[in-house]
């Protein structure tokens, strides 16, 4: 299987996105060591080992113990108490436990290193459902967070620096990647790349990607753009250049500008969209044949949708074809036409155009988006 071919130190990886706040360099060291069958100490016992996940401050190890949690979260006779007390009957200390006394609360153990000598709170949780106030003193209780309900969860304001159009291709097997997958996916190969991305605000935060209409399924397209906001300058040249090497295969980024932070969006910009829909080549005649009703009199009925979910959609929708068309132009055993996408006209689907004007099976064609046409002003 290809998932499971030896990888080189230097390929990206899929995961690569995921940030667990250790490096790279790190894990590839733990690999030579396991491969040198080399153990790395316990750094709660031993000696740090400088994997980064600490920052010696607000982030240390934590040792618990064993008596306090037991009462705090309630266990009743929990399945290491045997051989514990079997242990403890030998005399055996085990080497691994760093504190000789634990009978004493330790620095790094929970809430008792913020509670002040006078604290009504109960040591060691002899009442586990007591409720346990954390930072229960006057340093902390001074320190008062104004709510702000466009910034819920309080966190660190962003400040967007700039705002990159790039214009992608769907080439390949890669059309077959719906538009909701094509977010996730992009995304991923951002955090890969290390682009600065910027967030909203609120308590699901998403990523600042703004797409162009959405491509339907089976359609391959060279012209598809989608707006990227950062946090940090970036050149467009750069972008393409580190998002290339993160992109899955059919997925290409062809050309990135920077426009301005308040342009309008590309829903707003796109007003012409050009197809060509061309016989495959398995067809046996290879023949288009056209409807004889004129185009000035074709209608589409679009018919209502069946889905229980769908409740605005309550008959059936008739789109004349002189308008949603800009133009068509039949040359040999190829279609092209222009669909116009403005949001006061009703739009149509490249496939439903193909039914309309033609005779032949949607599935008899190889349809591709050939151009686009943005709102200069």
């Amino acid at each position: 299987l290809h998932y499971l071919h030896a990888r080189s130190e230097e390929e990206e990886l899929p995961w690569d996105h995921i940030s667990s706040d250790i490096s790279k360099r790190y894990y590839l060291k733990e690999w030579h060591r396991a491969i040198a069958n080399r153990t790395t100490p316990d750094c709660l016992t031993e000696s740090c080992s400088v994997c980064g996940a600490c920052n010696y401050d607000s982030v240390r190890n934590v040792l618990f113990d064993r008596k306090r949690t037991e009462t705090r979260l309630n266990i009743v006779d929990p399945p290491w108490e045997k051989p514990i007390s079997l242990r403890e009957s030998r005399n055996e200390t085990p080497a691994a436990l760093p504190f000789s006394d634990l009978d004493k609360p330790e620095f790094g153990s929970g809430s008792l290193d913020y509670i002040p000598a006078d604290s009504d709170i109960d040591y060691p949780f002899q009442t586990p459902l007591k409720p346990v106030l954390i930072h229960d003193n006057e340093g902390q209780a001074s320190t008062k967070i104004e709510f702000d309900r466009t910034n819920p969860l309080n966190r660190p304001q962003q400040s967007i620096t700039n705002r990159i159009r790039i214009r992608y291709a769907k080439r390949g097997r890669f059309k077959f990647v719906g538009h909701l997958e094509l977010s996730s996916i992009l995304f991923r190969a951002m955090r890969r790349a290390g682009i600065p991305l910027a967030f909203s605000q609120g308590f699901s935060p998403k990523p600042r990607l703004i797409f162009g209409p959405p491509l339907q399924l089976g359609i391959e397209s060279e012209w598809e753009y989608v707006d990227c906001f950062l946090i940090q300058p970036v050149t467009p040249s750069n972008i393409i250049e580190k998002l290339n090497s993160n992109l899955p295969e059919g997925f290409i980024f062809l050309e990135a500008t920077e426009v301005p932070l308040k342009a309008k969006s590309l829903q707003e910009l796109i007003e012409v969209q050009s197809y060509k829909a061309e016989l495959n080549p398995w067809v046996e005649e290879r023949k288009m044949s056209i409807n004889p009703i004129s185009f000035t009199d074709r209608v589409f009925i679009r018919e209502k949708s069946k889905s229980s979910y769908v409740k605005n959609k309550k008959e059936d929708k008739k789109i004349r074809l002189s308008e949603a068309l800009a133009s068509f132009s039949i040359k040999g055993d190829s279609l092209e036409f222009e669909l116009v996408t403005k949001n006061s006209i009703a739009s149509l689907k490249p496939n439903e155009v193909i039914e309309c004007l033609t005779k032949n099976d949607i599935e008899e064609f190889a349809i591709s988006k050939i151009g686009v046409e943005l709102n200069k002003e």
